[in-house]
């Protein structure tokens, strides 16, 4: 117990708050500045939400530096044969057949009464890639995973239609004789939000196209196809391209949280239906959002059926909007509420306008530096232990300095999720006091990460979730 020890005053704690001689207002560092806690709690309700410790910064502007001329769109088809099931690198393979027993391992070392089951022929059993203790385990794991996203297609193919310009089922102002919905771009992000809060999802953001953030468009998706602006009405698709209308100017981040429980449960069978459950009611929260805005009269693309990441890769739009921070996990943004279990960043273009939201800084990217503990999980060695870099291999994201993730090795156990301090519940003062600390000084973070380990924080045992009780609805804990 001694070696968590901190020998800190009152008054360096303070100091390092920037909050010696000073009151609450000075905690805010920058404007606004907060005058009684009532202030605090509900500064930021007129657009967003936000934790009270939670800064915006400038559009454009993220927590990690970044080059935009050294931006480049990403070829989804290079990407492609980096994934640790195509990769024909000696790591990638040994990560491929030997995934059972190195996650058996890991899990084991952490449980050692945990054991998984094994096929007839003494390998370990595996559902998605990911093993079980029982029987009901991989039930659980089937049921929710092979219902994910993939059926939708099959609607789409049924009614020859494709998700870029969805479903065109609901009637639009002018086929009930009515007004299309006028309002401020302010007003309309709250609509916005409203009708994809009431769907299910947990946050939305929005950035808007300049010639900085079009570089995140893929050049070229899995299949060969392009994105490209022309002046149209309405956009379309066809063989080679996706074409977005140059009036369409907004692009939709919008994200879902992950059951509670069971995301920090991984890597595991039951433990992954958290993420399936996700992805799979993405597909029919993107048609409900399109089908809103095509009641309101306007339009919204989404190419999450396509051959690629919808759009382009996911943390730049997630960041730009300001749903969360880049992070040590590279792929994952993390979010001040859900911490890594935020899935999706979900793209839609829309020409509904909209008030673009900024780029959060709540810590994460310098409280990344010091802590490690994903990339200590990852069996793999997927996640860097280094600094942030800019350089980068040929398959990976260029222009920022960041955290970039080794493809071929990341075999999607989401490990990582289960062990970072951000993915904690945030229902105590306590964790708020710690966020609010990282936001404003790194001097704490050594020793945050220390008292998460010495209070257990991180995966649970994978098979306690079976005997809790109360299960809320969705999974979601009630602070959320």
């Amino acid at each position: 117990m001694s070696q968590f020890h901190s020998t800190l005053s009152r008054r360096d704690f303070m100091k390092g708050l920037g909050l010696a001689s000073a009151g609450l207002g000075a905690a805010a560092v920058s404007p606004p500045v907060f005058h009684d806690l009532d202030e605090v709690t509900s500064a930021g309700k007129v657009l967003r939400k936000l934790p009270w410790y939670v800064k915006e910064r400038d559009y454009e502007d993220p927590t990690f530096p970044i080059d935009w001329s050294q931006v480049k769109k990403m070829d989804q088809r290079v990407t492609n044969a980096q994934h640790y099931s195509r990769s024909t690198e000696a790591d990638a393979i040994y990560a491929r057949e030997h995934k059972g027993e190195l996650l058996r391992d890991y899990i084991t070392k952490m449980f050692p009464n945990w054991q998984p089951m094994t096929t007839s022929d003494g390998n370990v059993a595996l559902s998605f890639g990911l093993p079980g203790f029982t029987t009901r385990d991989f039930a659980m794991g089937e049921a929710v995973g092979t219902t994910r996203g993939g059926f939708m297609s099959y609607m789409y193919n049924s009614i020859k239609k494709t998700d870029w310009v969805g479903i065109q089922k609901a009637k639009t102002p002018e086929e009930l004789g009515i007004p299309r919905w006028e309002a401020t771009p302010e007003e309309n992000l709250n609509t916005l939000r409203a009708f994809a809060r009431f769907i299910g999802a947990s946050d939305v953001g929005v950035f808007e196209w300049t010639p900085n953030t079009e570089k995140f468009l893929l050049e070229y998706d899995g299949a060969g196809k392009t994105y490209v602006f022309e002046d149209v009405d309405k956009g379309y698709e066809d063989s080679t391209k996706f074409v977005i209308p140059r009036k369409a100017k907004w692009v939709i981040v919008w994200t879902m949280a992950e059951p509670t429980e069971t995301a920090i449960r991984v890597p595991t069978s039951h433990g992954a239906a958290s993420t399936h459950a996700c992805y799979t009611r993405m597909p029919t929260l993107s048609i409900q959002i399109q089908e809103f805005l095509r009641g309101l009269g306007y339009n919204g693309y989404s190419s999450y059926q396509s051959y690629n990441y919808g759009l382009g890769p996911s943390t730049p739009h997630g960041v730009m909007a300001g749903v969360g921070e880049h992070g040590r996990m590279c792929k994952v943004v993390i979010s001040p509420g859900e911490g890594s279990t935020l899935r999706g960043m979900n793209r839609l273009v829309t020409d509904l306008p909209l008030k673009p939201t900024k780029p959060i800084d709540f810590g994460l990217y310098r409280f990344c530096k010091t802590c490690k503990k994903c990339a200590e999980s990852c069996v793999f060695n997927a996640l860097p232990f280094g600094d942030p870099s800019w350089d980068a291999d040929f398959y990976q994201p260029t222009g920022f300095e960041g955290y970039r993730i080794v493809t071929r090795l990341c075999v999607f156990c989401m490990a990582c999720q289960a062990v970072c301090p951000f993915t904690e519940l945030h229902g105590s003062f306590i964790h708020q006091l710690v966020k609010f600390t990282a936001v404003n000084t790194t001097l704490f973070n050594g020793f945050f990460r220390q008292m998460d380990d010495l209070f257990g924080y991180g995966m649970k045992n994978p098979e306690s979730w079976w005997d809790q009780y109360n299960e809320p609805v969705d999974g979601l804990h009630p602070t959320y």
